[in-house]
């Protein structure tokens, strides 16, 4: 969604104004974006969120990148579930409906990723060093700012980054630079708000 009034004001509440109960109404927005990328292919992605300054989570009490990562794909597979509950009406097509889609994580394997939203969403970028809020730096200079200030666990497979907001792209850049490098796939990022281009980049 386009990051214009009240899309801020929310956001600083969430993250700043101790407002955690926002996870589930932020997650569900998140989700439209998400949704569709975990749905693509046979394999469903890692979703990695952002990684938060730890001081900052400190400050806050919660990693609220990592919050609103698992509320997305709780939602995510709650309304997977609700499809895949739709296509079980007992009847003769349904075997063939179900073999339609059975190479897709869709439906009751999706909303499998409910219960177990800790294993679908991983922390595995980390901070090398301390950057300044991208809010506080000039636009010319965020680029600057989160020039490779992360790096991730080694490892392999798609993953989809999720972050709060878009602003200049610098920080979903540099954090897919280092996925890349670490041998990982990146399928997308995705956002929340987006101060450019609604929903997806990537």
């Amino acid at each position: 969604m386009p990051y214009r009034d009240p899309i801020p004001n929310v956001v600083t509440a969430y993250k700043d104004r101790g407002a955690g109960w926002l996870d589930e109404t932020l997650g569900g927005w998140l989700a439209t974006g998400l949704g569709p990328v975990l749905t693509a292919d046979e394999q469903v992605p890692r979703v990695v969120p952002m990684p938060s300054d730890p001081a900052a989570v400190r400050r806050r009490g919660a990693d609220h990148a990592r919050d609103l990562a698992q509320a997305a794909v709780r939602r995510c597979g709650e309304a997977a579930g609700t499809r895949a509950a739709a296509r079980r009406v007992p009847g003769r097509g349904d075997a063939r409906q179900l073999g339609a889609t059975r190479h897709r994580p869709d439906g009751r394997r999706l909303a499998s990723l409910v219960p177990r939203g800790n294993d679908v969403v991983v922390p595995l970028l980390k901070r090398t060093r301390h950057v300044r809020d991208q809010l506080e730096v000039s636009h010319e200079r965020r680029a600057a700012n989160q020039d490779s200030s992360m790096q991730a666990v080694p490892g392999h497979g798609p993953v989809v980054v999720i972050d709060d907001v878009r602003t200049t792209g610098a920080s979903l850049a540099e954090a897919c630079r280092a996925l890349t490098e670490g041998g990982y796939q990146v399928r997308a990022a995705v956002v929340l708000a987006d101060a450019q281009t609604p929903h997806r980049w990537a």
